[in-house]
């Protein structure tokens, strides 16, 4: 049996506007911003390393400004560059996204 590898990424999202905190949508602002970072910054491999499953929001709190991203171990590097280069969650919503932490495995699993 293959057992897949992946990274977790912990971002800050930082923002101009303090509107952040009412956004029910962050989660699914940051996946669309980061595809759409990785599309504009690297063309078609940015969105393959992006997509289909090599991506996935797990944690996103819009109080605390932090999101968790589970990535897959060999697109890891691509996904924090694009992390970087994302200029904004939503058109008029500038940000600037800081990775604080990468781990192998997340702290809540359970075996």
């Amino acid at each position: 049996m293959v057992r897949f590898k992946n990274r977790y990424i912990v971002v800050e999202v930082l923002v101009d506007d303090e509107q952040l905190a009412v956004m029910p949508s962050l989660a699914g602002m940051l996946s669309a911003a980061l595809r759409q970072s990785a599309a504009a910054n690297f063309g078609d491999l940015g969105v393959a390393d992006a997509g289909a499953g090599a991506l996935a929001v797990k944690y996103c709190s819009p109080y605390t400004h932090l999101a968790i991203l589970r990535v897959s171990r060999d697109r890891l590097r691509d996904v924090w560059a694009a992390a970087t280069l994302v200029p904004q969650l939503r058109p008029g919503l500038r940000c600037c996204l800081r990775v604080v932490h990468v781990g192998g495995e997340p702290d809540w699993r359970a075996d």
